[in-house]
Order: C-alpha cells, then structure tokens, then sequence
C-alpha cells in the first residue's frame, strides 16, 4: 500500500504532478511536543508545522497536510477528518485516543496511532505526587497502612501498584482481563469493582474510555464508596461523572479529588477547595515528552511512507504491510474476542473457550483462532499495543486461560457450512458465547448470542440491547435514534420465550448522550455500544515520499561497499597473528598477486606486487623510481590527475614538462599527446566522472612508458594491457576491499626502465625502493615479499572479493553490472532533465562506476540538505562530490552495488531534492 510506482511516469504533466504534491509533504502539530521529533521528521524531508488552532482554524488549514500529530487537547472531529482530503495519518503523541473519531477516520481511510508506551513511568509518578498531595492537604496521617483501590491494571496501573506496595499500602485491584491468581502472584488483592469501591480508602483509575467505561465511577457506584475516599483520575476525564464527584465532595463524601485532566468548561468541580488538578501533564516530563516525541515521528514517517505501521488502533482488519484483508476465519475470531470485550460490564473473565466447525477452519492452523480472539481482547481492553504474535501469550501472562477445539462436522443444530464461537467464562460463574460465520468469501456475521439464532453484521457501530419480547421496543428505540439524526443501517434480532437481543448497525457512533438515553428506557436493558472497525482495503497513495528504500545505504566512491554475501567473520583467520615473512604469510600474499593476475588477465610477462599507502603510494612509487630519463606528458582532468602533475613540477621538478588538462566533466585532446613521452594519465576521473573511452589513443610503437592510475577503473573497464607499462590501483574501490594497500603491474619495458634508470636527483623514501643497495631491483617484490608489514586481514578480505569477482566472470562480468547500473542513473536523468545532469556531458567519456551528477538549481547549503535527508532516511551516505570537485551527487555504480538498489535510490534523491529546492522556491 502506498507504494510509489518503480517506473517514470511518462510525460513531463506527470512529472510536475507528482513533484507538485513532493513539494506538500506536509505534518501538521496542534498540541506541544518536544522538538526532537519535530526535528526528526524535518531532517527526513518533511515540511513541519507546529501551531496551536481553534478549531475552525484547524477545519480550514487541514486540507493542505498528509500527516496530523496531537495530544489530547486538540480534538480531531468527522469535520476535521472529511476536510483533510490528503490527511493519511493522526497519530497521538500519547496514549488515549478519545479525542479523535475513530469511526470518521477508518470510513476516511486515515490511520490513527498512538504512542502508549513512552509516558507510563511519568504518569506513574504524577499518580504517586497527587496521592501523596491529597493524604497531607486532609491532614490524614499518611497512606502507609492505607487501602487503594485500582481500577485497571495495564502499564500505568501496575507500576502504581508497584509503588503504593513499596509505601506500605494494602493494594487491591480490579481488571477484567487479569486473573486472581495473577493479581496475587503480584502481592495484590484481587478485587471486583463493588468491592474497589467499598473497602478504598484511595481509589485511582488506569483504564480506557471506552463506551463500555464512559462514567465507570457514577453516582451509584459513589454512593458505595466509604465515607471521606479520595480519589484519583490521571487517566481519561469521562471515566469519573465530574456532576456526581461534586455532589461527593459536597456532602463529604469525597474528601479529596487528584485529577489530571484538561478543566472542562466551566465546571465549578474544579474550584473546589478539595480538588488538586493538574491540566493532564501526566506525561510532561522532560524524558516522557522526548521519548513521545520521538517515538510519534518515527511511527508517523514509517506509516506516512508504508515501511511499517506500529500501534495503528483503527485497522485491525487490515494486514498492513501487505495491503491485503485479513484471512476471513481469523478476522472474525478477532472481532468475536473485541465483541466480547466490549459487552463486558464489570465482570471479569476467568477462561475464554474457542470452539470452530467445518472444512474451512478444521484446516487452519492451531492456536491461530485462539490467538486471534486473544488479539481482539487485548485490543480493547488494554492501552498498549499487543500483536498478533503476542496476543495469546499477553492473555495467559494476565492469568486467563484458553482454550480451542476445532471440528470438521458441524452439529445439527448449525446452518452454516463454518461457524466460530467464541465463550467467555465470567467470575461471577457466568458465561457469555457469541458465534460467528463468514457469507461468501468476506461478510462477517454474528449468528448467535447465547442461545439465541440471530444474523447481524459484524462490522462498523453497533448497538446492542436486550428486552421483554413484545410489540413497541423497536419503535421507541427507533424514535430514540431518529430524534439524534443516527441512521439504522441493518437490524438483527434473536429472540425465544418472552426474551430478546436486537443489534443495530448505524452509519456513525451515536454520541454518548444517545445510549444513556436507550439505557434509560424501561424496556431496554444491557444496552451496549459496539465499534467494530473496518478499514477499506483501498487506500490512497498519500505522498511522493518512496516507500522502497535500497537494502543498502552505500553509495560512496571509497572506501566502497562490500560484494553481496560478504560476511566478516567467514574470513579465514589463518594469518592472524603471523608474520607476513612466515611461510604461510608469504604464500597467502602470493595467492593474493595470483588471483589478481587471474582476473585481470595479465600478460604472462607482466609483473604485479603489493605496495604500501594504496593507488597513491603505488603511483607516487612508480613517479619516483621510473621518471627522469624522458619528457612527460602529464595529462589530468581529475583532482588526483592534478596531484600528479604536482608531484611531477614541483616534488620531482623535472625539467621538460607538458602539460593536458581539462576541466572536470570533459577530457583534453589526448590525441595530441606526444607518444615519445612518458605520459601520464587517469583512466577514470574518480572525482570528476569522466574516463577514457579506450586506448586507441595510446600509440602501440611508442618510446615512452605510459603511467595508468586505474583506481577506480580497474576490474571494472577492460584494460588494453600491450599499451600500458605502469598500472596501479588499490583494494578499496570495485572490489569493495579494505584502504591502505596498493597494486603496482609492470611491464617489460618498464621493468627495463626500473633496472636501468637509476636518479640521483630526489630522495628514495624506504616505501619507495623498488631495488636494493646494490641497484638490483627486487623482484621478491612480485613474488609476495611486501616492502613493509600489511594487514594479514585486509589480505584475507581482498583474497574473498578476487575469488568474488571471479566467481562474477571476471572483469568482463564485473564491467557488464556496472554498466548495467550507470543505466540506471542514466534513465532517471534523462526523465528528470530539468532538474539534473552529468558532470560528463560526452556520454562516450561518461564513467560507469564513479557517477558525478550535478543539480544547477540546488546551491551547497541546499546539496547538503538533500543528503542530510538521504543519511537520516537510511538510504544513502557519503554521496557528495569530492571537495575540489563541481557541488554535486557522486555515486558509485561498481559491481558491488545491486542494479535493484540504485533503482530504489533514485526516486529518493528526486524526493529529496523537492523537498530542499521546491520548499525554498
């Protein structure tokens, strides 16, 4: 889902189309969050703005943002929902979700997510303050020996469990999905909520707003509450009837209120002497709001570019990552385990029992029905994220056992060809089954309630009720709904002797107000609201942001990336520890010059060695020992080709010096380049992209000795061997192997020069010496004998990407992928010609592995920021220019890169440079 396309689109109007909507990648905050994930989402490219709204401002500014963040004082309406017609993503920087419409943004097709995991210890410690606050502003003698009573005992409720326990408190605690056992098993009392409510002295709540939890303190259950409790709301302000604790506080008794809420209106429960109320900071410390904060940014790029979505509370059947519905049978275990959560009142459930019948899920794996009744428990009743792969282990954890039993005939009494059923085993010894089937291929049904045949849609807002069967119950319901504008989409009843169950779907989640006033009739009882969420599997494709990111971020031009496969530890380690002197020393680094003869394919009279300091110490070495006797060519058109015409003017100063440069991007008149001089040259320009196309150039009877520093070009560019006596190059560039160690190849004519030219006229550094005391050139040199110690292990690591690269067929094979790759640039440039271009504009002189791309429009401040949101994205690094180079993008395309990476790298650098350029325009 929401995967860009891997093909260009084709004519230019789609291109600005879809630049046009790269340049509105916008994230839109209304509600304080730290600045680090602000800074996050913007170093990943995003346009981010943060501004408290009204809520017309926030109607009227929605609909140019891709991705909405809040806390909970912003509410996020079917208005706002509707008007935010690119809106993809709301994501919560917190836990509880009630001020976002739920149902408005699964019908839009807008993921909501929260963040539950980043502020429990905060809110914690804001329980414990208020606690303590309330027992010393009553000057009661302390909470130690004190009873607390806590409803819910998810994240928060235990590690305030945790601390009342460590201050000498009796704990009890009441939760639907954990058992006694497990209660007990954590030094509590386990409790029902009758019970929570008559023996507290301190009563703290830790629970979802849900419709099932809407006013779970109420006047009732206050009224059977000991005199003079306190009680404690850090959670969500409509689990507590605000009319009914003032009436409380009143008459006394409540003697004390912590409440961590935003004040609501003007309700003059908050003026009260006896409340401490703190504006819902509960998850303001500096840590808390860091870790939100980072943790909603990470959450909200990942979705916003379909990589992975965490805590998405309003798409459980989707597969995600897929973009495909859920498999029907699981689906509907998971919706019967969320129906059975949400018809939950106070009780608690002791066992759930999974029963299944029919071909169709007598053939689906064990435990995954079970699993995914677990899921859609867990999913309701519990503010934390709980997987499909966690599900069933999370359950048995909170001392609930399950369990499943599959059959594949059906018993008579059922009509369908496959049925789930889902019982849960309630504490008060009573029990609730609900039982369900899939029509065709993916209509969800509920068939029975108990006993009782029925069939209702499993899907959107429900509203269940249970009645006396007899004429008039529809119709007052009906009035009911009509007088608050609900619509009735579908009607099911089940119904025997003088009792009955109706089910109503409607088209949006009546407010709250509408089912008191169901719950009041006389006729109704049990009324329950039910959200059962479907998302639509067809999702829009938000933004220009790429959802496919290269399995690898190097692109650098050295050193490169490693060949696919490599692996650290799979090389030998047999030369750890040796000296490069001792036999087995000696034979590796011969086996090293022998597989490099291989797959160069070396002329047998050549000679190839290990030298020291990489392609520069090889080039330097072969300056020093082998130039003097003739005129020199030097010929460059790169930053390295440059430093050897210094090395030649000013270190060496020879006397009779011709120089061919050319500026970066194009090649001097090679031509014109006299072959009766030693000449000099860079096959391919690493800094500059630009190559020779061959050696036709290069004259077969020349006098002089021509100098090839092929660093980059080697095993990548077919080397015409008969025309160049001096080739050097290092491990770190196609080969993807280790720096500091260089390869110098002689040949006849050279190894002549070597051992007849002897200057007198320049020092010889110890690395440079070629010969011995004597005069007599070292040809152990060629043989494995190094000139000083190298690392045994970069050996080794070149020694694997040879045998690699023979495995590849050779420089032949090595040369095909990298022009494969430099094909790939290619296309991306000629589809974005507008926008960027070659540093070689002569596609013949163009080089297929050191890629050197220039963006006119984009200055250096604004390349910086396009590879900033490349390395924070994790898709590319060090892909600028080299430093004296023309600014600009320079990737490398050697064999070691994969085709399918670069393919996925280029939309992200037209990505990011829309979101640098275009942002700034």
């Amino acid at each position: 889902m929401w995967r860009l396309p891997t093909t260009r689109l084709a004519t230019k109007v789609a291109r600005t189309s879809c630049r046009s909507m790269a340049t509105k990648t916008r994230i839109l905050v209304t509600d304080p969050i730290d600045a680090q994930g602000v800074d996050l989402l913007r170093s990943k490219g995003y346009r981010v703005d943060v501004s408290t709204l009204t809520p017309p401002e926030l109607l009227s500014a929605i609909p140019d943002y891709h991705g909405l963040i809040v806390r909970s004082a912003t509410r996020v309406t079917k208005d706002v929902l509707e008007a935010g017609k690119q809106l993809r993503v709301v994501a919560r920087a917190g836990t509880g979700v009630d001020n976002i419409d739920l149902m408005a943004a699964t019908k839009q097709s807008v993921l909501v997510m929260n963040t539950p995991c980043g502020n429990t210890i905060a809110a914690t410690e804001l329980t414990m303050g208020l606690l303590t606050a309330l027992a010393q502003q009553h000057s009661i003698s302390g909470v130690h020996g004190k009873t607390i009573g806590l409803i819910g005992l998810g994240r928060v409720g235990e590690q305030v469990a945790k601390r009342c326990l460590a201050f000498g408190m009796n704990v009890l605690a009441y939760d639907p999905l954990l058992s006694d056992q497990a209660a007990t098993r954590m030094d509590i009392e386990p409790a029902t909520l009758h019970d929570v409510c008559a023996r507290s002295d301190f009563i703290s709540l830790h629970c979802p707003l849900t419709p099932s939890t809407r006013g779970l303190l109420s006047r009732a259950r206050l009224q059977r509450c000991k005199d003079g409790v306190h009680i404690l709301n850090t959670s969500r302000a409509g689990l507590l009837d605000l009319d009914a604790a003032l009436d409380g506080l009143t008459s006394g008794k409540i003697q004390g209120l912590g409440l961590d809420l935003v004040p609501a209106g003007n309700h003059p429960i908050f003026a009260h002497p006896n409340v401490l109320c703190t504006p819902h900071i509960g998850a303001c410390t500096k840590e808390a709001q860091a870790r939100v904060s980072e943790a909603v940014a990470t959450q909200m790029d990942e979705a916003l570019r379909g990589q992975a979505y965490r805590n998405i509370v309003n798409a459980p059947n989707l597969d995600l990552q897929t973009h495909s519905v859920r498999p029907p049978y699981a689906l509907l275990a998971e919706k019967l385990g969320s129906l059975q959560a949400q018809l939950l009142t106070t009780e608690k459930i002791s066992k759930v029992r999974v029963a299944a019948q029919g071909k169709e899920v007598f053939a689906i794996a064990p435990n995954v029905l079970r699993s995914a009744v677990c899921l859609g428990l867990g999913r309701h009743l519990l503010e934390q994220e709980v997987t499909p792969d966690a599900a069933l282990g999370f359950v048995h954890a909170r001392g609930i056992s399950t369990d499943e039993h599959t059959q594949e005939d059906l018993d008579r009494d059922l009509h369908y060809t496959n049925v789930v059923s889902v019982t849960c085993v309630l504490d008060d010894g009573t029990s609730r089954t609900v039982t369900g089937t899939v029509f065709g291929t993916n209509q969800l049904r509920l068939v029975q309630y108990d006993a009782l045949n029925l069939d209702a849609i499993l899907s959107g807002s429900m509203v269940f009720f249970q009645n006396t069967d007899k004429p008039g119950v529809l119709h007052a319901v009906t009035q009911v709904l009509a007088k608050h504008q609900v619509n009735i989409g579908c009607f099911g009843l089940g119904r025997t002797a003088g009792h009955a169950v109706g089910v109503l779907n409607v088209d949006d989640s009546p407010p709250a107000a509408v089912i008191d006033e169901l719950a009041a009739m006389d006729q109704l009882t049990n009324v329950r609201l039910v959200n059962l969420l479907d998302m639509p599997l067809a999702l829009p494709s938000p933004l220009n942001v790429p959802a496919i990111k290269p399995a690898s971020k190097h692109f650098g031009s050295g050193p490169c990336k490693k060949h696919a496969g490599y692996r650290l530890e799979g090389l030998p380690t047999r030369t750890l520890g040796r000296s490069h002197r001792s036999t087995i020393g000696k034979q590796v680094l011969a086996d090293a010059i022998a597989k490099t003869r291989a797959v160069l394919q070396l002329p047998d009279d050549y000679v190839c060695g290990i030298v020291p300091a990489s392609d520069t110490g090889a080039f330097e070495m072969a300056m020093w020992n082998l130039l003097g006797p003739k005129p020199v060519a030097m010929c460059y058109w790169d930053a390295f080709g440059k430093g050897w015409h210094h090395d030649a003017v000013n270190e060496l100063r020879l006397p009779d010096v011709k120089t061919f440069a050319a500026p970066y991007g194009e090649l001097p008149p090679l031509h014109e380049v006299p072959m009766d001089h030693d000449v000099c040259f860079t096959w391919n320009g690493t800094t500059s992209g630009v190559c020779v196309p061959d050696g036709d150039w290069i004259a077969a009877d020349r006098t002089g000795l021509v100098f090839n520093d092929a660093t980059s070009a080697a095993f990548a560019m077919e080397m015409p061997w008969d025309k160049i006596d001096v080739c050097t190059f290092s491990w770190q560039k196609v080969l993807g192997g280790e720096g500091g160690h260089g390869m110098l190849v002689l040949s006849p004519r050279a190894l002549e020069r070597l051992a007849t030219f002897h200057p007198t006229d320049r020092p010889m550094p110890k690395i440079f010496r070629l010969k011995n005391a004597k005069g007599e050139v070292g040809m152990d040199l060629f043989q494995g004998s190094t000139i000083n110690t190298p690392s045994m292990l970069c050996v080794e690591d070149y020694i694997d990407a040879l045998d690699w690269a023979a495995a590849q067929g050779g420089v032949a094979g090595l040369s095909a992928k990298a022009s494969r790759n430099l094909g790939v640039i290619e296309a991306f440039v000629e589809a974005n010609a507008d926008w960027i271009g070659f540093l070689a504009k002569d596609k013949a002189t163009r080089s297929k592995t050191s890629v050197c791309l220039q963006l006119p429009h984009a200055n250096k401040a604004q390349l910086k920021a396009i590879q900033a949101i490349l390395e924070a994205n994790d898709v590319a690094v060090d892909i600028g220019s080299y430093k004296d180079a023309p600014p600009g993008l320079r990737i490398w395309c050697g064999a070691t890169v994969e085709t399918e990476d670069l393919q996925a790298l280029m939309p992200w650098i037209e990505y990011a440079y829309h979101q640098v350029v275009d942002d700034a325009q």
